[in-house]
């Protein structure tokens, strides 16, 4: 794939931080391959139960084609249909490991913009406030490092750098 295409990964939130991010899912089959420009991530994760690497993506940003990220998706099942993994509330992790250096600023900037973009599609006014937390707690990203935004029912979404929680947006929605 060229490019994933979510309408939200972790239901109204985590479209508008995919979204936000340039993350466009298509989640059209699950991964063949755990390598996509020169990133390996693991085929399975391990959290309460075991997640699967359902497909990569790399972001490739502005019209100079920058690669910037290469991103995956964990769920418990492979899915083919994105409203399937956005419809069962079950854990789902999304992995950016950055190609590039990426400042606060910018990437504040994107997800602020995406979160608009995605209000505008979908009635995100229950979730307003959350969603006003994810630009605030991003840091800078530097080339190598990975953004995680981990999903948990009943619980809500641990946004980690390199697996340490830098925020935590509370709640389902």
């Amino acid at each position: 794939m060229t490019a994933i295409r979510a309408i939200g990964l972790l239901k109204a939130t985590t479209a508008a931080i995919v979204l936000s991010a340039g993350l466009w899912a298509g989640l059209s089959a699950p991964a063949q391959s755990a390598i996509c420009a020169g990133i390996d991530l693991p085929d399975s994760i391990e959290r309460e139960e075991t997640l699967v690497l359902n497909g990569m993506g790399i972001r490739i940003a502005t019209i100079f084609n920058f690669h910037m990220y290469v991103a995956g998706l964990y769920v418990p099942e492979p899915q083919t249909d994105p409203e399937s993994i956005i419809g069962i509330d079950q854990s789902r992790v999304l992995v950016m490991v950055f190609l590039r250096d990426v400042s606060q600023r910018t990437m504040r900037k994107a997800i602020a913009e995406a979160i608009e973009v995605n209000a505008a599609e979908r009635d995100l006014s229950s979730v307003i406030d959350q969603l006003a937390i994810v630009p605030e707690v991003l840091p800078d990203v530097n080339e190598g490092q990975s953004l995680i935004f981990d999903y948990a029912p009943g619980w809500g979404t641990a946004v980690m750098l390199d697996g340490e929680t830098i925020g935590n947006i509370e709640g389902d929605e």
